[in-house]
């Protein structure tokens, strides 16, 4: 599902190029020159990451893991070709990007295990387990996940000003007040939710863990479409120096 609606991304983008409507899209010309440019560079590594995952998916054996591992990073990397992270002061904001964008990553892929165990008649001493070490690797993680974004932010919008003036900037603070929201569900998970795991007799904790799972996966599903509308329908401001 990923190959095919980053091939059909990408040939919308050539549609849009060519002005010509579905005709662009399938029009070689705008589809070639499209791919000249750092969009079908980053496409092309994209799509190289997603096949290695699709491979990995069909196999069982410990290469398959580094395979995926491999092919993860790959696509992740490819985000950091394109768009807002090529203005300006290019490397460093590649960098911060791929940093944050790997660690949420790690974040949201502990969500679906988690919410699972806790939902299918849990053990609730694995459960535990799990959300303890996962809070505890959080703890490291999360801290360095929103250092990146606050710094990539300030990259991009280089002031307080355009932060609270700007278009990008408003959308950015609604971003941020969801996030905050995700913090605070986390929050309750690790320091209220997990330690009753082992406490209470019955799964009313373990329940109550998985609905607040769910509502992340919720409020980072909003996340991510403020951040689609960010980076393909909104320009960043101009920043001015001295």
């Amino acid at each position: 599902m990923a190959i095919g609606f980053t091939v059909l991304y990408f040939s919308v983008q050539a549609g849009l190029l060519a002005d010509e409507g579905l005709n662009g899209i399938v029009n070689p010309d705008y589809l070639n020159m499209l791919a000249s440019t750092s969009t079908g560079t980053s496409t092309a590594i994209r799509l190289c990451g997603l096949c290695l995952i699709l491979i990995a998916s069909l196999k069982h054996h410990q290469f398959a893991k580094w395979m995926g591992l491999a092919g993860a990073l790959v696509t992740l990397l490819s985000y950091t070709g394109s768009g807002h992270a090529m203005d300006g002061t290019g490397i460093y904001r590649s960098l911060l990007l791929f940093t944050h964008l790997s660690l949420i990553s790690l974040w949201l892929g502990a969500f679906l295990p988690l919410k699972n165990l806790a939902v299918m008649q849990p053990d609730r001493a694995k459960l535990s387990e799990l959300a303890t070490r996962f809070g505890a690797i959080a703890a490291f993680f999360v801290p360095v996940l929103l250092i990146a974004a606050a710094i990539y932010a300030w990259l991009i919008l280089g002031s307080i000003e355009n932060i609270i003036s700007s278009h990008y900037g408003q959308i950015l603070l609604i971003k941020v007040g969801m996030v905050t929201i995700v913090l605070a569900f986390a929050a309750w998970n690790k320091f209220k939710l997990v330690p009753l795991l082992m406490k209470e007799t019955g799964n009313i904790a373990s329940n109550k863990l998985a609905k607040s799972i769910k509502m992340e996966l919720l409020l980072f599903f909003g996340i991510f479409l403020t951040t689609a509308y960010l980076t393909s329908s909104v320009e960043l401001p101009v920043i001015i120096t001295d």
